[in-house]
């Protein structure tokens, strides 16, 4: 026997349709399942219902029954956990951080937040941070920076700009930008025949 159990709204609204008579049947028997454990004998609109609705019912008295079941798992567990604390560390933990930015230095963060304000199209940034500290080296660096600004320049359309992790592995600050290049001037030479 229990002293509670669920009763849902869907249960409510598969009822509330039946007339008294049947609601009163239908009702009667969950709370006689639900709270006693006994299987009512139903037939008809009553047996249809009840159909739907056991099932949900059986589920709540599983877990009402595995509710009262000691738990012996978590005793054990908590025993372990506890003869675990009463243990002396003997030495100090040795964890290496090999964390990028522990071993980054300020200039090298200021030089890669001008390239990356100069692209201005802002994809993958970890990603682009640690390229930029493998492949730029500190010398080039100004003129990689000079060459994004011009690139974002030469495409405004941020959709069409590649992305920049493609840009610096690619080392595309050595290719020509539209920028770049020199204008043509044709001269027109007229042909004068003799």
């Amino acid at each position: 026997m229990r002293d509670s159990m669920i009763f849902y709204r869907s249960f409510y609204e598969a009822i509330r349709h039946l007339n008294n008579n049947e609601q009163a049947i239908i009702y009667n028997a969950i709370f006689s399942y639900g709270l006693d454990f006994k299987e009512p004998e139903l037939d008809g609109v009553t047996k249809t219902i009840w159909t739907l609705i056991k099932p949900q019912i059986d589920a709540n008295i599983k877990r009402f029954n595995n509710g009262k079941q000691p738990k012996t798992k978590q005793i054990k567990s908590k025993i372990k956990a506890k003869n675990k604390q009463t243990k002396i560390k003997s030495e100090a933990n040795n964890n290496v951080n090999n964390n990028l930015n522990d071993n980054v230095n300020l200039n090298d963060k200021l030089s890669f937040d001008i390239f990356w304000n100069n692209y201005d199209k802002k994809v993958d940034s970890s990603k682009c941070f640690k390229a930029w500290l493998k492949l730029v080296k500190e010398c080039e660096r100004e003129f990689v920076q000079k060459q994004a600004l011009k690139y974002a320049e030469s495409t405004p359309d941020v959709k069409f700009r590649k992305n920049p992790l493609t840009w610096l592995n690619g080392q595309c600050w050595n290719d020509e930008t539209l920028t770049d290049k020199p204008k043509k001037i044709h001269a027109f030479h007229p042909i004068i025949f003799d």
